[in-house]
C-alpha cells in the first residue's frame, strides 16, 4: 500500500467510524434521559455498578480484542508466510477458555460481593442479583465474538462494523419506549432489553465473517502452543493496561457505590456516559489509524509510522479540544437541555471528567506503535501499574472525607505520569526522537490552548446571566471560534492547503 492510498483509507475509515459514532451519541443522549427518568436515579446508578462488577471480571477477556488485532495485523505484515486462519482460531480457543473462567469468577466471587459488600437496598438485592447473573452470561457469549470484532478491525472493514453498531442503537429506541409504557419490575426489563440489544451487535460480526470470510474464520485445530503462549503471554501484559483503563470507569463505580451509595452512582454514571461520549472521538481516531501503524512498523517502513504516530496524536488533541472546549464553557446549561432536572453532583463530576479526558488524550498515538514493537512486558507492567494507583489512592482519600469528585483528581494524577513513562518507553524500544513530538504535536496545542483559556475568560465575564437563546449563540460562537483557533494556530501552511484544496473540491 503506497503513502496516498495509506492515508485516504485512514481519511475514509475515520469519515465512516465518526459518522457511526454521532449516530451513536445522538441516540444515546436520547435513550439516557428517558432511561433515567424510568428507572430514576438509584437503579440507574445500581445497574452501571453492577455492569462494572461484571466488566472488571471480563478485564482478561476485553484485552484480547488488542491481542486478536495486533497478531492478525502482523500476519497480515507478512509477504510470504503469513496464516490468518492459525492466529484467528487459536484466538477464538483462547476465549473459549476466557468465557469458561469468566462464568466461574462471576458466579462465586462476584455474587459473594454482591452479597457481602454492595451498599444497597435489601429489598433490590435479588433484582441486583438477577441482573448480574444475565450480564455475565451474555458478557462470556460476547466475550467469544471478540475475535470477530478484532478481525474486522486488523482488516480495517469500519463500515460494516458501523451498520451493526448502528442497528444496535437503534434498537435500543424502541427497548426505551416500552420501558416507559412497562409496569412491571422496569431495572429487569432493561437488563434484559440491553442484554439482547448488545448481543446481536456481536452476532450480526460473526455471521458476516463467516459469510465473507471463511478461509479465515473456517474452523480448524491448530496445534501450535507456541503461539498460543506467545498470545496469552502478550494478552497477560495488555491486560494489565486493560485493568489500569477500566479501573477509572468500573472499579470506581464499585468505590463510590462503597462510600457513598446509589444516587451518587446515579451521578457519576452520566460523567462516565459524557466520558464515553467524548473519549470515542480519539479512539475512532486511533482505531482508523492503529492497523496501518501495526503494519507500516511490522514490515519495517518505521519513518511511515512514526509520521503516522505524530498525526494521530496531533489531530487527537485537536478534535478533543473542538468537543471539551465548547462542553466545558456550557455544561451546566447542556446538563440541563439533556437531563431536564441536574442530579446532585453531576456537575462537578462532569467538569473534572472533561478535564481528565483531555490529559489522556495528549499522547493518543504513542500506545499504538509501542504496541507494535511487541516489546510490551515492562511497559506494561510499569505504566500500567501507575494508572492502578488512582483507586487505592481515591480509596484514602475517600476513608479521610474527601468529596466523590477526588477520584478523578486522583487519576489526572497518575495520568500525567503515565504520559512521561510512555516517553520513555518510546525512546527505549524505537528509534523516534521526542523533541520530533514536542515541536510538532505539543507546540502548537500549547498555543491553542493559551488562547482558548483566554477566551473563556472573557467568556465567563460577559455572559454571567442568559438566556436560552443567548447559550445557544455563545455555543456557536464558541465551535466557530475553537475551529478558527485550530485552523491558524494548530495547521501548518501544507495541511491549510491540503485542506481548502479538499473541501473546494468537494463542495
Amino acid at each position: 500500500m503506497d503513502y496516498s492510498t495509506g492515508n485516504k483509507k485512514i481519511a475514509i475509515n475515520t469519515f465512516v467510524i465518526y459518522a457511526r459514532m454521532i449516530i451513536g451519541i445522538l441516540i444515546g443522549l436520547l435513550t439516557t434521559r428517558y432511561v433515567l427518568k424510568a428507572l430514576g436515579v438509584s437503579d440507574y446508578g445500581l445497574y452501571n455498578v453492577l455492569g462494572g462488577i461484571v466488566t472488571m471480571l471480563n478485564i482478561v477477556g476485553i484485552a484480547m480484542h488488542t491481542t486478536t488485532r495486533r497478531y492478525i495485523n502482523v500476519e497480515m505484515g507478512k509477504q510470504k508466510d503469513g496464516n490468518l486462519n492459525k492466529v484467528f482460531n487459536i484466538s477464538i480457543a483462547i476465549h473459549i477458555l476466557l468465557a469458561g473462567l469468566l462464568l466461574l469468577v462471576a458466579m462465586t466471587v462476584g455474587i459473594w460481593y454482591i452479597f457481602s459488600y454492595l451498599q444497597i437496598n435489601p429489598n433490590k438485592l435479588y433484582d441486583a442479583l438477577f441482573v448480574f447473573i444475565l450480564s455475565t452470561i451474555v458478557a462470556s457469549i460476547n466475550l467469544i465474538m471478540i475475535p470477530f470484532q478484532g478481525l474486522m478491525t486488523a482488516l480495517e472493514k469500519f463500515f460494516q462494523m458501523s451498520i451493526f453498531q448502528i442497528v444496535s442503537a437503534l434498537l435500543k429506541i424502541p427497548l426505551v419506549v416500552l420501558l416507559l409504557m412497562y409496569q412491571g419490575n422496569v431495572l429487569r426489563f432493561y437488563a434484559i432489553g440491553m442484554c439482547v440489544v448488545t448481543t446481536m451487535s456481536f452476532l450480526l460480526m460473526g455471521i458476516y465473517c463467516f459469510v465473507y470470510h471463511y478461509p479465515i474464520v473456517r474452523p480448524r485445530i491448530y496445534k501450535d502452543k507456541i503461539l498460543f503462549k506467545e498470545m496469552l503471554s502478550y494478552n497477560n501484559y495488555t491486560t494489565i493496561g486493560a485493568a489500569a483503563y477500566l479501573s477509572r470507569s468500573q472499579g470506581s463505580t464499585i468505590i463510590i457505590n462503597y462510600f457513598f451509595g446509589t444516587m451518587v452512582n446515579g451521578a457519576f454514571a452520566i460523567a462516565n456516559q459524557i466520558e464515553n461520549f467524548v473519549i470515542q472521538f480519539v479512539n475512532n481516531l486511533n482505531t482508523a489509524a492503529t492497523p496501518q501503524i501495526t503494519q507500516y512498523y511490522s514490515s519495517n517502513d518505521k519513518n511511515r509510522a512514526f509520521a503516522l504516530v505524530e498525526k494521530v496524536s496531533k489531530y487527537s488533541i485537536y478534535v478533543m479540544l473542538l468537543i471539551v472546549f465548547p462542553v466545558w464553557i456550557e455544561l451546566e446549561f447542556l446538563l440541563k437541555l439533556w437531563l431536564g432536572t441536574i442530579p446532585d453532583q453531576t456537575l462537578v463530576l462532569c467538569q473534572w471528567t472533561l478535564l481528565s479526558i483531555f490529559i489522556r488524550s495528549i499522547a493518543a498515538g504513542i500506545d499504538p506503535i509501542i504496541q507494535a514493537t511487541g516489546q510490551i512486558k515492562w511497559y506494561q507492567l510499569s505504566a500500567s501499574s501507575l494508572l492502578l494507583i488512582g483507586l487505592p489512592i481515591s480509596f484514602c482519600l475517600f476513608a479521610i472525607g474527601f468529596r466523590p469528585y477526588a477520584i478523578i483528581l486522583a487519576f489526572i494524577l497518575t495520568d500525567v505520569v503515565y504520559k512521561a513513562v510512555q516517553f520513555y518507553f518510546l525512546a527505549k524500544l524505537t528509534t523516534y526522537r521526542i523533541s520530533s513530538f514536542v515541536k510538532n504535536v505539543y507546540n502548537p496545542s500549547l498555543r491553542i490552548v493559551l488562547v482558548l483559556s483566554l477566551y473563556c475568560c472573557v467568556y465567563n465575564m460577559l455572559l454571567t446571566k442568559a438566556d436560552f437563546v443567548i447559550h445557544v449563540v455563545g455555543l456557536i460562537l464558541t465551535v466557530l471560534f475553537t475551529i478558527a483557533t485550530l485552523y491558524v494556530l494548530g495547521l501548518t501552511r501544507n495541511e491549510q492547503f491540503a485542506l481548502c484544496s479538499r473541501l473546494k473540491k468537494k463542495f
